[in-house]
């Protein structure tokens, strides 16, 4: 059971509705192509198919939820997010998954 409490206004979605709108969202990223240049060079196309884009936010997704996180979202709004929760050190430690912050 994930330790995220859900903010009023917020549901929970399941993992599928996630992964349909984020994998549509994200259909065109230029992260995404990056990540699938081999497989869009075999397909001969510079689109990474919107069945591999699914695949691939879905291993993502389940991973996250897996470890404690959560798919929330506002009811009937077409918008998806998945939150996780980063422990808290005394000393930061930089997480490689995240890109770093710029602040003046």
């Amino acid at each position: 059971m994930s330790e995220i409490p859900i903010p009023e206004g917020l549901i929970e979605e399941p993992i599928d509705h996630a992964v349909d709108i984020i994998g549509v969202t994200f259909a065109t990223d230029p992260f995404q192509r990056f990540c699938c240049v081999e497989e869009m060079k075999e397909a001969g196309t510079k689109d990474v198919p919107l069945d591999v884009n699914k695949a691939i936010f879905r291993m993502i997704i389940t991973g996250l939820v897996e470890n404690g996180g959560r798919c929330i979202t506002v009811a009937n709004s077409g918008i998806s997010s998945v939150w996780t929760l980063d422990p808290v050190r005394d000393e930061y430690q930089a997480n490689p998954a995240h890109p770093p912050s710029y602040t003046k």
